[in-house]
């Protein structure tokens, strides 16, 4: 869970018109809509937007920002109109800061952004992402038994007793990439978007590349390279190993915010070997 969405993104508003604005909740002088943020910003503006609609203006400070939170709204962003929202606004401190906005946070949109792009998020992809990611599977995992067993049967059966799975192997393993699927899933406009169910994905086309609109996990260029080393670790994990929770009383699944969406609580895990 390491980057919000409900096919969800923000954006700063360029022009100073207010014709034709969309919905908005109301605000405070000087901090606009910060107070409504709170420590969880995605399920916060998950619950505005049953309010307000999939095309909702708020205001951070005294910066104004769309936040579109549908399929066709995403695909319009982040496709049809792509390179009108791709640049960053000019602000003067990064410029000082950070060399002319020589970063990838900052840095205008062209042929230094996309090189920054590509070393720094395909690093980022090997390592705080990929370890999220993992530990959120194995909190779903665990909290779903029969999504557990049903994995472990299915790497069993790719397995058939060798010492490990290997990346070929990978392939044959739908449920396994169901999975992971659904945990990548945080807020998309499926059914029963609350409840884990991996079974969504099997025999879904829908994939987290970039092409379909409805399920956008996150966006950085090793994201293939980060779901191998996901699979591979998931998949050997449960061949492996019997899991279980060290507390019986059960799992805290509470969010905490930082780069990346973390598990507040650690999760405390007994691993059997299973050969």
């Amino acid at each position: 869970m390491t980057h919000t969405l409900l096919v969800l993104k923000s954006y700063v508003l360029s022009s100073k018109s207010h014709k034709n604005l969309p919905p908005s909740p109301p605000k405070l002088s000087l901090i606009g809509n910060l107070h409504q943020i709170g420590s969880s910003p995605h399920r916060a503006l998950h619950v505005m937007a049953k309010t307000y609609g999939p095309h909702m203006l708020i205001h951070l400070g005294s910066v104004p920002v769309l936040v579109a939170s549908s399929t066709d709204a995403a695909r319009e962003i982040m496709k049809t109109h792509d390179l009108i929202f791709a640049n960053r606004p000019k602000l003067k401190i990064a410029r000082i800061i950070l060399y002319d906005c020589q970063n990838v946070a900052f840095s205008r949109y062209g042929e230094c952004w996309r090189q920054l792009k590509s070393i720094v998020d395909m690093f980022g992809a090997g390592t705080d992402t990929t370890f999220t990611n993992l530990e959120w599977t194995l909190g779903e995992l665990l909290r779903h038994p029969q999504a557990m067993s049903e994995l472990q049967q299915e790497a069993q059966a790719i397995g058939q007793g060798k010492s490990m799975i290997v990346e070929d192997d990978l392939d044959k393993m739908f449920y396994l990439k169901a999975v992971l699927k659904e945990t990548l899933r945080l807020h998309a406009p499926w059914e029963a978007p609350e409840e884990f169910r991996p079974e969504r994905f099997l025999n879904n086309l829908v994939d987290y590349k970039g092409f379909h609109f409805e399920f956008i996990p996150r966006g950085y260029p090793g994201i293939q390279f980060a779901m191998i080393i996901n699979e591979f670790v998931l998949a050997n994990s449960v061949y492996k190993f019997d899991l279980a929770l060290v507390d019986e009383e059960g799992l805290e699944m509470s969010e905490t915010n930082g780069l990346s969406v973390h598990i507040q609580c650690p999760i405390k895990v007994s691993a059997i070997p299973r050969f």
